[in-house]
């Protein structure tokens, strides 16, 4: 059944429900195909976000959703992520929705939809994991050189849970300072 949420964001909404994720995609008058009996029931009761859609053109709705897929990827079809993986993750200062992270771990795979949702659980899983453990790596060695710079800069290390972001706008701000 196609959903559709009420709320229209400029990016979409997306919602994870057990272990699926669903993207009501702008592009696709924000909605989201949903096959989960169970689901539609929960999005139909949430009366002021979601609805069935009406008068939708299937044809032209799948059109689009092949060609947002390949160019945009917006997935019109939940990609299905885990049920052991919290729905928020932090890192580095930074928020992401599972949605977020199933979206980039299937990017990487090169997978279609389909294949990906076919995979095991379980290694959908560990692609999830390689991705967050990607996004936590980033950056990390520049962590280290600024936080080199900074002992250099203040004779002290920066507080433990200090931002990469804070150790390098107070190494800008001391810089702006000195000229």
């Amino acid at each position: 059944m196609k959903i559709q949420s009420i709320i229209r964001r400029a990016k979409g909404t997306t919602v994870g429900l057990g272990d699926k994720v669903y993207f009501f995609s702008p592009d696709l008058d924000h909605t989201c195909d949903v096959t989960d009996e169970v689901h539609i029931k929960r999005f139909l009761s949430i009366k002021e976000g979601f609805r069935e859609a009406v008068g939708d053109d299937s044809a032209k709705v799948a059109q689009k959703s092949s060609e947002s897929v390949k160019q945009e990827g917006i997935y019109p079809v939940a990609l299905h992520g885990t049920s052991v993986h919290p729905s928020e993750f932090e890192i580095k200062g930074r928020t992401y929705t599972l949605g977020e992270i199933v979206a980039k771990a299937h990017a990487a795979t090169g997978l279609s939809v389909e294949d990906w949702n076919s995979i095991p659980e379980g290694e959908r899983a560990d692609l999830i994991d390689a991705e967050l453990d990607k996004l936590a790596a980033d950056g990390e060695d520049n962590r280290d050189e600024l936080i080199a710079a900074y002992v250099a800069k203040f004779g002290k290390k920066p507080h433990h849970a200090m931002k990469t972001e804070t150790i390098a706008a107070k190494l800008a701000d001391a810089g702006k300072n000195e000229g």
